[in-house]
């Protein structure tokens, strides 16, 4: 099995890709911190490395579901660790409040 190298220097993710978290490893929660992995929706179909270091941010009201009229927060940052065909996996590196799915 593969290791995982969280030490290597993160890359510089291009301006024009995006992903969401999906789900996080604790499979019953809804909010992750620092030193966490997360599932990403996209891998390298969507442009997605290995080392791209990620802003994440809250962009959709949590009650309403809906991203009209809401001004993107940033959370914090995930580092990709591992990325396949159409998913990633993300070490969370750090965060102001928890990254919520």
């Amino acid at each position: 099995m593969e290791s995982l190298d969280l030490q290597k220097s993160p890359i510089e993710t291009p301006p024009n890709v995006f992903a969401r978290v999906l789900i996080g490893d604790n499979l019953t929660g809804s909010f992750f911190s620092r030193g966490q992995f997360v599932l990403l929706d996209k891998g390298m179909d969507g442009g997605m490395k290995d080392g791209y270091l990620f802003g994440a941010f809250q962009d959709t009201d949590p009650v309403f579901q809906t991203q009209k009229l809401v001004e993107p927060q940033s959370k914090g940052q995930i580092k990709l660790v591992k990325v396949g065909k159409t998913y990633s996996v993300g070490y969370i590196v750090s965060n102001q409040e928890p990254i919520q799915v």
